[in-house]
């Protein structure tokens, strides 16, 4: 007799009364064969079950958590939240990183952008000036 009050007769006739039709066309031993499997599953599972640790036991083990070790969790993530919010409300806004070069203003990097942009193009035109090789010596009056 298990837990629910059932002998292992009784499962059996309520696991037969429950096989769909079509298990009804398999053979006796077929049918055997399924019941003596699934009573055995039932015995398994009812042994452990039995061999289970109290929640005392796994508590003392460290595998559940106490109400106590509850309450400390709750304590410590409510510091590191307070941690964590005191460090960001601490932290310089972005006028001051940009005043400090840390973070780059929009309006001044398109402004730079542009005097990149300008120099670039005034040493591309130098360079297209450039006198070639050849024209150097005319240039610097030596025959």
């Amino acid at each position: 007799v298990d837990e629910h009050g059932y002998s292992l007769s009784e499962y059996c006739a309520l696991l037969r009364k429950e096989l769909p039709d079509a298990s009804s066309n398999a053979s006796e031993l077929q049918m055997q064969h399924q019941e003596l499997a699934a009573m055995l599953t039932r015995e398994r599972l009812s042994a452990k079950i039995a061999h289970r640790p109290a929640p005392e036991t796994l508590q003392q083990r460290n595998i559940l958590q106490g109400p106590e070790d509850q309450l400390r969790h709750a304590e410590a993530t409510r510091e590191r939240r307070d941690t964590l919010s005191k460090s960001l409300n601490d932290r310089p806004g972005p006028e001051l990183l940009q005043d400090r070069n840390i973070l780059r203003n929009p309006e001044l990097e398109e402004q730079q952008q542009l005097m990149r942009s300008d120099k670039r193009k005034r040493l591309s035109d130098f360079l297209v000036e450039r006198p070639t090789p050849d024209q150097l010596p005319n240039l610097l009056g030596e025959h």
